[in-house]
């Protein structure tokens, strides 16, 4: 909790459900640290509307006391068509970096992406594993950002968007959001001051507040696996190592990106409905961390004693750690109705407790 910064202002649609929310899933030390300091600011906004929706005052502020921009709200349906994603995607970006560039002491802007914003490489190539370097891959179909962005506003497609095999419109999304920030950036003459990062399946942190966990399905999947059952994986990064990462990068002056690892035909309708969704289920990446790794090499053992720069991959610590999580989760449900508070304390009042989330007190 300590940190140099005078003051950070933290951007969320309705503020008065901040802090019941933090209540809910964190550890109370936690909710009263981040509150009893007189540097976090929380201001309501929508990046939907203009200038985030500010008061002029606050836009005021913003403007001559904001140092670095860190974007990462954004809308995570899977589902829905590019006309719906596009607002909240790309028409948002586009307000945070105009905002941006108004802000006089502007140092750094960030992009929370998504690993998955190169994805339609993975049915370009043979291999089963397929390379994704730190870069911004130009779709197949060459055509100016603008004009493609033109398209899509008039259309709700583009002829790169259907040229090129994403598995959902949230991925393309994000793919032109980060051509459209580097071009922008690049107009402004500070290209220097944008970074991107592309977590890919964000998940419960591994240490803060507990280990989490992942819910257990069988569906058939598109793959081009020969041996599914033995070589598909599935990437997730815990949300503490993307914060960590982020913060690292950014102290650390990393240039434009940096990634973190995390179908013969997406869209198949031989698939199961869920796999159509969750369509990268049946892909195997290989996201480079270059830039990570050397960072890291930069960074004295004692500097890297706190920070989660790396996913945890031992399976047999995350198994036996993962009922901590199903506790927690068992216990937010349980507060919603007598009888599942009933069930939870006749049948699993032993399962899962430790002292980070021993908050159940049994049926009320």
């Amino acid at each position: 909790m300590s940190t140099s910064l005078l003051r950070i202002y933290l951007v969320c649609r309705g503020t008065e459900k901040l802090l019941s929310k933090w209540r809910e899933w964190l550890p109370p030390n936690i909710v009263n640290k981040v509150y009893d300091t007189k540097r976090l600011i929380v201001l309501d906004g929508d990046i939907l509307l203009p200038n985030l929706g500010f008061l002029q005052s606050e836009l005021g502020m913003i403007r001559d006391e904001d140092h670095i921009i860190i974007h990462a709200a954004s809308s995570i349906n899977l589902g829905s068509a590019l006309k719906r994603v596009s607002d909240p995607i790309i028409g948002a970006s586009e307000i945070m970096a105009n905002l941006a560039f108004t802000c006089k002491r502007l140092d750094r802007f960030i992009y929370v992406s998504s690993a998955y914003s190169n994805a339609h490489l993975y049915p370009r190539g043979p291999d089963a594993d397929v390379q994704i370097n730190e870069e911004i891959c130009e779709p197949g179909r060459q055509s100016l950002v603008l004009d493609e962005l033109n398209e899509v506003r008039k259309s709700g497609t583009s002829q790169a968007y259907e040229a090129e095999n994403f598995p959902w419109a949230y991925a393309y999304a994000k793919h032109i959001t980060e051509r459209l920030l580097q071009h922008y950036f690049s107009v402004h003459a500070a290209e220097k001051k944008l970074l991107i990062i592309r977590p890919c399946v964000i998940r419960p942190a591994q240490h803060f507040p507990f280990p989490g966990y992942n819910m257990p399905m069988e569906v058939r999947i598109a793959t081009k696996m020969d041996d599914p059952d033995g070589r598909v994986t599935i990437d997730e990064v815990p949300v503490d190592v993307v914060a960590d990462r982020l913060l690292c990068h950014l102290a650390m002056g990393t240039i434009v990106e940096f990634l973190m690892k995390l179908k013969a035909d997406w869209r198949s309708t031989d698939q199961h409905s869920i796999s159509r969704l969750y369509a990268i289920l049946g892909a195997s990446f290989n996201f480079s961390e270059n830039k990570t790794i050397s960072m890291c090499q930069k960074l004295s053992k004692e500097e890297q004693q706190d920070l989660q720069l790396f996913t945890q991959i031992d399976i047999s610590d995350n198994l036996l750690t993962q009922t901590e999580a199903i506790r927690f989760a068992m216990n937010t449900f349980a507060r919603k109705r007598k009888i599942w508070r009933l069930i939870v304390w006749l049948l699993y009042s032993c399962f899962g407790k430790t002292g980070k989330t021993e908050r159940f007190l049994g049926p009320t």
